[in-house]
């Protein structure tokens, strides 16, 4: 199996900054070896190890990129850097290159549409480049991916946390903090509509004097004001008009968000 002939985009989302040599060398070796390959640097500014924030931002924007889209995540996680090898995906028409830890399996959410193959490893001081994007070129020059790596058949994919239900309770966790310090969840306007039903709601951050009864189009409220929306992706978003929300309350990853209808 190989990629469209046609397909010659890479994107690059890492954790290295832009200070260091490291974008200068992929771009080097990039043009030198595929020249009709386009670069697009989604970000270097991905916390240094977070590999879930880096899985995060890449699955929350592969899909308006073109079809047959190589995205690579050159961030390792810190407990995990020696053990997870690097390991390359097809999903819905696109390849994900980066390494075999949960947050990387977890961007899958239709598991059976998942296609795996585990690089081939070597030694190396540069493992983003050696391991990862010297692959990925390769695939992009129409090399077949049998020849980059081992299919894997029984891939074991981590347990998504879903937001927990009942009749009057949708009870669901922070996953991400964005750069305004507003808390995007694992709760989608789906969910929300299908337990709601028309009733009022209440939604509690960390304690009961931090909740918002409404759901905005846009975070056009009175300075101070909590405020909820969901975003672009289709997820409940929460912020404070003109603070920081997880810096004024204490949220964070995984901080439990409570909502009761009425």
């Amino acid at each position: 199996m190989n990629i469209d002939k046609e397909m010659k985009i890479l994107t690059l989302t890492t954790d290295w900054n832009s200070h260091d040599y490291y974008v200068g060398i992929v771009k080097g070796y990039v043009i030198s070896n595929s020249p009709e390959t386009k670069i697009i640097e989604i970000t270097h500014s991905i916390p240094i190890f977070d590999t879930r924030k880096a899985c995060f931002t890449v699955i929350s924007c592969y899909n308006h990129f073109p079809k047959n889209t190589i995205h690579v995540i050159g961030v390792r996680g810190f407990k995990n850097r020696d053990s997870a090898p690097p390991i390359a995906a097809k999903y819905n028409n696109h390849w994900f290159f980066g390494y075999e830890n949960s947050a990387f399996l977890d961007m899958f959410d239709k598991k059976e549409n998942v296609e795996i193959w585990a690089l081939n490893v070597l030694e190396t001081s540069f493992p983003e480049f050696e391991l990862l994007i010297k692959p990925a070129i390769k695939l992009s020059n129409g090399e077949l991916i049998e020849s980059l790596g081992k299919k894997i058949d029984n891939q074991t994919f981590p347990t998504s946390i879903s937001p927990q239900k009942s009749d009057s309770n949708l009870v669901g966790i922070v996953t991400y903090i964005n750069s305004y310090g507003n808390a995007i969840t694992n709760i989608t306007k789906a969910n929300f509509e299908a337990c709601q039903q028309g009733r009022a709601f209440k939604i509690t951050l960390i304690k009961r004097q931090n909740s918002i009864n409404k759901i905005c189009s846009s975070f056009n409220e009175e300075e101070g004001e909590l405020v909820a929306i969901f975003n672009s992706l289709g997820l409940l978003e929460l912020g404070q008009m003109n603070y920081r929300l997880d810096q004024s309350i204490g949220l964070d990853i995984e901080s439990k968000i409570r909502i009761q209808f009425l």
